[in-house]
């Protein structure tokens, strides 16, 4: 994630926001060909890598479990994911193989393994694990796009790099920035708009961009203050200076895609199906 430069007159070419997998665990997908899973090494507070921060532009978050449903991959790659469900990481499309992959969280208590498949209509992913990791609060995801709004503002996410054009080199830093809707969905297209603030960066894609309380985007150093929110869209694109895309998670399109899914896996999505447990509080609830 970069910060922005609007103003500057300089344009660059947009491209995809490459990300990998958030704090407390590590995840690797790869085709379904492939024999055998990548497998990366569990992330937590008392790992050998104490150096992992989470980072709002140029401030330090000292709270790496606020964001524990949070899990990247640095391997073929680098991506975003979240765990929105028992059993359930939603990521971008195109960190998956074309016609789907598997997954392999590794984790304090041992790997778990999942399938992923993609959408054909959205740049999205959804993954069905065999076993849930422990003590993980999920994401809860939007399904009213008349929550959005011209101006609104969200908090960015991931794990991609923090100069253009993946100038430097990725780090274990999750890194969380504020920036503006400058754009909503209209008519087929699922894309939400940013400017301003925060920008997604190469190694950002499947990260969540989250709705928060106006309190927080006006005092995000207060403690807590990002502790109710809500997947709003999912990070797809970025020109890494100005402005990112995100797919937003109530658009038809998505919410065609996720009522395929969870019938056909028999899983639930937190802020999608009512069943759904263990869901994070939205903002204002």
């Amino acid at each position: 994630m970069t910060q922005s430069n609007a103003g500057t007159g300089e344009q660059r070419a947009r491209v995809p926001a490459r990300w990998g997998w958030v704090s407390l665990a590590l995840v690797s997908l790869v085709a379904c060909q492939a024999p055998t899973p990548r497998v990366f090494q569990s992330l937590t507070r008392t790992d050998s890598r104490p150096t992992m921060t989470i980072v709002l532009i140029n401030y330090l978050i000292e709270n790496p479990p606020d964001f524990s449903a949070i899990y990247y991959s640095f391997s073929d790659g680098p991506c975003t994911s979240s765990l929105v469900g028992t059993k359930v990481l939603l990521t971008a499309g195109h960190c998956v193989p074309e016609g789907g992959g598997n997954v392999t969280l590794q984790t304090s208590f041992g790997p778990i393994m999942g399938t992923c498949k993609r959408s054909r209509a959205v740049d999205l992913a959804l993954c069905a694990l065999n076993d849930e990791p422990s003590g993980a609060i999920h994401e809860t995801i939007n399904s009213d796009g008349s929550l959005l709004h011209d101006q609104q503002v969200l908090l960015l996410s991931g794990f991609g790099c923090t100069k253009p054009h993946g100038a430097n080199t990725y780090d274990p830093e999750f890194r969380i920035g504020l920036a503006s809707i400058a754009g909503l969905p209209a008519g087929q297209s699922t894309a939400i708009k940013t400017s301003g603030g925060a920008v997604t960066c190469e190694g950002d894609s499947g990260a969540p961009g989250f709705a928060i309380d106006d309190t927080a985007a006006a005092n995000p150093l207060l403690p807590g203050a990002f502790t109710r929110r809500m997947i709003v869209g999912v990070s797809v694109l970025g020109d890494e200076e100005t402005s990112s895309t995100l797919v937003s998670t109530s658009a038809r399109a998505v919410q065609n895609f996720f009522q395929d899914w969870t019938y056909n896996s028999g899983l639930k999505i937190c802020g999608f199906n009512r069943e759904a447990e263990s869901c994070r509080a939205p903002p204002g609830k």
